[in-house]
């Protein structure tokens, strides 16, 4: 979108306890939670958004405007 000068929005949504729950919870457990989030994002950016992680406890969002 940079390359061809299209205009967007950058949506970030970030999970500040994950190191916290990491020691409470089992992997698995954290993992369905994150994609559990992470299905709920793409609920609300809509079917045309980008999405993915930007690190481990970050997910970004690129919507074209």
């Amino acid at each position: 979108m940079i390359q061809q000068d299209k205009p967007f929005y950058l949506l970030v949504a970030g999970i500040r306890n994950l190191k916290q729950l990491d020691g409470r919870c089992s992997r698995t457990v954290i993992e369905g939670a994150l994609k559990a989030v992470l299905i709920r994002f793409h609920n609300l950016a809509g079917e045309e958004a980008m999405i993915g992680p930007w690190s481990e406890e970050e997910f970004v969002a690129i919507l074209s405007m």
